[in-house]
């Protein structure tokens, strides 16, 4: 088995943990490739080596997680996420289970859980390329005063008109991250589903929507500013007013490992301590 290392360059602990993640690797007779630091080329050539049989570690928070993805695109390479972050949703094996972590990709005892991935494309006169989101996509507002309109519709037909500071769509994997933050609801991630949520709504009757994953979503933005911002998974570009976006499910889920002892339910109660009574 090949491991693939990528860790986060801005944290002193994912830089003290390494060479020890590496060592214990070694010692298991496993194969191992470092990403971090490289870009370009050199990732895409040292990516396009490994198979689905391999693993990509992520050694840092959900931010460096969601670059792994992104590097790893549609290659279908499962990544372990090993948490040197704050929350850790995805990035959820903590650097005190090492030795255990190992033993496991090492008699492969665990599971890989396939990821929905969304989609969005602008309209056909701009020459921005499409780009993909494990988390979500987030229309918003470019400036701090005035609200933006934002018209949605489901295929063919609309949903809603939304005057708001922003919207969201959601993937399972993100409704625990921007979406959960704005009163979105949590999906679990083999569930088949977006979440269409609005950010600071002017009405309050608009809510967070459950969709049907093979739907597509079209938008277009109305501002005072003439001009919006498209976030993909925090990656953030200002466009004018007269792109049109359209949303839909990626033609790759990205796989991630997962272990019996880290469910999305007990996550759940470790993360967002479900279940304790703080009283």
């Amino acid at each position: 088995m090949k491991i693939a290392i990528n860790r986060d360059l801005r944290s002193q602990l994912s830089q003290n943990v390494e060479p020890q993640l590496i060592s214990l690797l070694t010692a298991s007779r496993m194969d191992v490739v470092r990403l971090t630091g490289f870009d370009g080329p050199t990732a895409t050539a040292l990516l396009d080596a490994m198979t689905d049989d391999d693993i990509v570690i992520s050694l840092g928070g959900d931010g460096t997680f969601l670059r792994t993805a992104a590097m790893i695109a549609h290659r279908q390479i499962p990544i372990l996420g090993i948490n040197c972050g704050r929350l850790g949703f995805m990035a959820d094996t903590t650097t005190d289970e090492l030795q255990n972590v190992i033993n496991k990709l090492a008699t492969r005892q665990y599971n890989i859980e396939r990821r929905t991935v969304v989609c969005v494309k602008p309209s056909a006169e701009h020459t921005l390329p499409q780009q993909f989101a494990l988390n979500e996509i987030a229309v918003l507002k470019q400036d701090l005063s005035a609200m933006i309109g934002i018209d949605v519709k489901i295929g063919k037909e609309h949903l809603n008109t939304y005057y708001a500071d922003g919207l969201i769509v959601a993937t399972p994997t993100g409704s625990t991250a921007y979406n959960l933050s704005v009163g979105g609801p949590l999906l679990h991630p083999e569930v088949h589903s977006l979440v269409v949520s609005p950010v600071a709504s002017h009405s309050l009757t608009a809510r967070p929507i459950v969709i049907p994953d093979d739907c597509e979503i079209s938008i277009s933005v109305g501002s005072r500013s003439n001009s919006f911002m498209l976030s993909v998974d925090g990656q953030s570009t200002i466009l004018p007013c007269s792109t049109t976006l359209t949303i839909h499910k990626a033609h790759y889920c990205q796989p991630v490992v997962r272990f019996a002892e880290h469910s999305f339910f007990s996550t759940l109660n470790q993360k967002l301590l479900w279940g304790e009574d703080k009283r």
